[in-house]
């Protein structure tokens, strides 16, 4: 098992992810992308599993709220519609 270097006891170096990431990505034949791309993936898994914006946020180490919201805004298109439909059962 890969550890994804997310909450371990150290940071694993930027080499040792470089090696890593060709590695699974010419054994599975894919295109390899930037290790940055791994914290954009990140995120829009969360979101997508519905994790709070405030929790992504803090987990990417962004100190404002608002950079995570306007780089992530986009994977929320159905919250407004969400809240209407929520809304609309209290009635």
């Amino acid at each position: 098992m890969l550890d994804c270097g997310c909450g371990g006891e150290r940071p694993i170096r930027d080499t040792s992810l470089e090696k890593t990431n060709k590695k699974f990505a010419d054994l599975a034949g894919v295109k390899r992308i930037r290790i940055h791309d791994f914290r954009h993936s990140h995120a829009s898994l969360l979101a997508n599993e519905g994790i709070n914006i405030q929790e992504i946020a803090r987990r990417l180490g962004h100190s404002n709220i608002s950079m995570t919201w306007n780089t992530y805004s986009h994977l929320y298109p159905r919250e407004e519609e969400r809240a209407v439909k929520i809304l609309n059962t209290i009635v």
